[in-house]
Formats: C-alpha cells, structure tokens, sequence
C-alpha cells in the first residue's frame, strides 16, 4: 500500500513540476503562446469530433 501511494505521490509531483514548467513558458511566451494554445485546442476538438465521426 505504502509503495503505491509513494508511486501516486511521484505522479502527482510530475504532473505538478509539468504543469508549472508549462505554466512559466506559458508566461514567458506571452501573446503568442497563448493564440498558439488556443489553436491547438480548436485542432484537438475537430481532430476528436472528426474521429468520432469516423467510428460512427
């Protein structure tokens, strides 16, 4: 029990350390990083519309 809770602890702590990573490019990139987030977004929504579509 105590070495799967120490592997949760080190997945959270990754995700976290990623989150903040992402975070302070995020930042650092400013405008442009945010419009080029937003298009991905926009991508990843018709990509997985498309998708289900396809299974469909």
């Amino acid at each position: 029990m105590s070495k799967w809770r120490k592997g949760l602890n080190i997945r959270i702590n990754v995700v976290t350390f990623v989150h903040v990573k992402f975070l302070s490019s995020v930042r650092c990139w400013g405008r442009i990083g945010s419009v080029v987030w937003f298009y991905i977004q926009i991508y990843l929504v018709i990509g997985i519309s498309f998708a289900f579509l396809i299974l469909i």
